[in-house]
């Protein structure tokens, strides 16, 4: 196996849009299975890095020649070339050696792109994967690293996930959006052993049964009582702890069935004596760097021991020679000695005053002995190990950290001078800050791959939230809530505070009822009930979508405006009267009623969004509304969500109203089919969740929809 890998995020800004092997359809006719690469958020004119040191190996300044218009090629060791594509300029020169981190151009949207971004694909010399060109490869796993994707340390919770709540890629999952329940057993019935919030890092343990999938999360990381994690609970070590000492274990001899050398230490997990190899295994070294004699390629899973001190880049290790793999050179291997009989532990850091205790993201660091250095986004500081702790405070990059004990789960516990640290950081998308004209700062956290949150539209009438829609959310578990300008504020509250870690849309309603609204009247008729319910939302992370399903005669078409060209005219005009109004807040173009044209009722989507673009282009994101039956399936719903995202590819999209409208369909396979549709959109990147129809209606045409009273969120909260 080499040692290669991605040392460096190829952009200012850590969000893949479209994964590798994604929307096959589009590709079709370029012959490939599916995207080639990664599609990561790079506005235009920001920088763009070379992931690992190399030489420039091609330049291409002509964007007219080629779909990637113009692009780089930067060769690594090994075989490994990193393509850069769509830039608006570049910046290196044929034949330049780059270091990781070197800027190699900056970002556009030039060749065959639908807005700013990079692509990024890795090839490898000599490599045939299924049905890829030759030398295509999957850049997924070398990115992960640097999206903390480690293994985490113990102690470990064993359990089973439900499939479609994680994101699985080798030996390690990821907890999606919302968290998930860890069943005692693969069954929607067995007993629920812990939450597990969003965004854990857990490893694999063994094959699925149906929709389950075996695991163990590291204990710290979840909620044993089996609900999210409502506040506070592990403490960070007030005092320092001891560092383990590798165990003594004496040299090796020709004759031992042992070998020593030097591992890379990124590929090793685990802490004490003793650690576990990499899946993909692990080159032996016979000095600590990276050209040095190769011994042998040690097999992934193999438990081998350490012999001594970190040098650079590698842990000198002991092997066994059994777990040795393809040619092997042992005479090459160095004699590096016992570990020392009576082992000294290392000096315990010095705690300066007036410093914090906390948890650093343990992948976001350089450790080095005793030391810890902040990455190059800087170390969100938690109170708790585990994604969702709470936030100390923000370590700028290249702060120095002292270590106080081991790892646990995927947190290290420090300490860090008060002069450092920094007030908490309110990660806010992207793309949203960046549309807004906001100061972008690369969020610190490492992002997770299934991001769509599940969640459901509350009463389509307004008024009081039902007793019965509260009990209906609580069983759902909600990772987002959407709800209308003319809810009571009072039940909005007290939604919020049973779901501390739900986001929201929130829609201004307006009655048209065959009358023509201007954009101040919409305004004047829906502002004060709007900024009443977001006061009690003032914490939340809220999208607002403005107006709703405009290419009906109900909504407006035909009154207020003739076509999506004239509607994009009224809603910008609407859109700058509420950015005065809130200019905190992201604002969403509205869905629109999906469909063809019904003559004096209803325009096609497709021609209506598309006069409608400036007015897309405009907002922060544009919400979509889906639905299927027996006469039009969920895939055809889902085709309708790709074609929204092949013409919008970089725009972030919410579902703000989806459902089977089929009537008399079964509470459990209708919330089946829920997860299944969530579990689909998972799948395309730029999806931030869904909200389903619906809570509550007094709709006749629409009882069929309705959860209340029904188990629907029984069945889909049980994921």
């Amino acid at each position: 196996m080499s040692d290669f890998r991605f040392e460096v995020w190829p952009t200012e800004f850590r969000s893949i849009n479209q994964y590798f092997g994604a929307n096959p359809q589009n590709y079709a006719q370029f012959g490939l299975p599916g995207h080639e690469g990664l599609d990561i958020m790079a506005p235009t004119g920001s920088r763009i890095f070379a992931v690992a040191p190399g030489r420039v190996s091609k330049v291409d300044t002509v964007a007219s020649n080629h779909p990637y218009g113009n692009y780089v090629h930067v060769d690594h060791r090994d075989g490994y070339t990193t393509i850069y594509a769509h830039l608006e300029s570049i910046s290196v020169r044929l034949g330049q050696e780059v270091s990781a981190g070197t800027e190699v151009g900056r970002a556009d949207n030039t060749g065959n792109s639908f807005g700013s971004h990079l692509h990024l694909t890795l090839r490898k010399t000599g490599a045939k994967v299924g049905n890829w060109p030759a030398g295509i490869i999957d850049p997924t796993p070398f990115i992960l690293p640097l999206m903390g994707w480690q293994e985490p340390s113990g102690p470990f919770t064993n359990g089973w996930a439900y499939s479609a709540g994680i994101f699985a890629s080798g030996n390690l999952a990821q907890a999606s959006a919302g968290g998930l329940n860890l069943r005692a057993q693969p069954s929607v019935n067995a007993q629920n052993v812990a939450f597990v919030p969003s965004g854990t890092i857990m490893i694999v343990t063994g094959s699925s049964q149906g929709q389950y999938t075996p695991v163990k999360v590291p204990t710290r990381s979840v909620d044993l009582k089996g609900s999210p994690p409502a506040g506070p609970t592990p403490t960070v070590p007030t005092t320092p702890t001891t560092p383990v000492t590798p165990t003594p274990i004496p040299p090796t001899s020709p004759d031992s069935p042992t070998v020593d050398g030097w591992a890379f230490t990124t590929y090793l997990s685990g802490s004490g004596g003793q650690v576990v190899v990499g899946q993909y295994g692990i080159n032996l070294r016979a000095a600590a760097q990276r050209d040095a004699t190769n011994i042998g390629l040690v097999r992934g899973g193999a438990t081998v021991t350490i012999v001594g001190a970190v040098k650079g880049e590698y842990t000198p290790i002991r092997a066994q020679k059994r777990d040795f793999t393809g040619a092997t050179n042992f005479a090459a291997a160095p004699t590096l000695g016992p570990a020392p009989t009576s082992p000294t532990a290392p000096p315990e850091p010095q705690t300066p005053a007036h410093t914090t205790a906390g948890w650093a993201f343990t992948t976001q660091a350089t450790i080095s002995g005793s030391k810890a250095i902040a990455g190059q986004y800087g170390i969100n500081l938690r109170a708790q190990p585990r994604r969702d702790g709470q936030n100390l405070g923000f370590v700028p990059a290249n702060t120095e950290m002292a270590i106080t004990g081991a790892p646990q789960g995927e947190y290290t516990p420090v300490y860090v001078s008060n002069s450092y640290l920094q007030p908490p950081y309110q990660a806010v998308s992207f793309a949203i800050s960046f549309s807004m004209g906001q100061d972008v700062v690369p969020d610190p956290d490492p992002p997770m791959f299934s991001t769509a949150r599940i969640g459901l539209h509350t009463s389509l009438e307004g008024g009081p939230i039902l007793a019965e829609e509260f009990i209906e959310l609580a069983e759902l578990r909600p990772g987002i809530i959407k709800i209308l300008s003319t809810h009571e504020p009072d039940s909005v509250s007290r939604l919020a505070e049973q779901h501390p870690d739900a986001e929201w849309i929130v829609r201004p309603y307006v009655s048209f009822s065959d009358k023509p609204i201007s954009p101040a009247r919409f305004v004047e008729e829906s502002i004060i009930a709007t900024l009443d319910v977001l006061e009690p939302l003032a914490d939340k992370q809220v999208v607002i979508e403005l107006h709703s399903e405009p290419n009906l005669s109900t909504h407006g078409l035909y009154t207020s405006w003739e076509n999506g060209a004239e509607f994009a005219d009224w809603w910008l005009e609407l859109l700058d009267h509420y950015r005065r109004e809130l200019p905190h807040l992201p604002i969403i173009f509205p869905g629109l009623s999906p469909g063809s044209a019904i003559m004096g009722r209803k325009q096609d989507h497709i021609a209506f969004i598309e006069g409608a673009r400036p007015a897309v282009e405009k907002a922060n994101g544009l919400g979509v509304h889906l639905y299927w039956s027996r006469v039009s399936p969920m895939n055809q719903a889902l085709m309708t969500l790709d074609d929204y995202i092949s013409r919008f590819r970089f725009n972030n999209i919410w579902i703000t109203q989806a459902g089977n409208t089929q009537p008399k369909l079964s509470p459990v396979r209708k919330g089946n089919e829920y997860l299944k549709f969530w579990e689909e959109v998972q799948k395309r990147a730029t999806v931030h969740g869904i909200t389903y129809l619906v809570s509550s209606t007094s709709d006749p045409k629409l009882l069929d929809m309705a959860w209340v009273g029904r188990g629907i969120g029984r069945v889909v909260g049980r994921r």
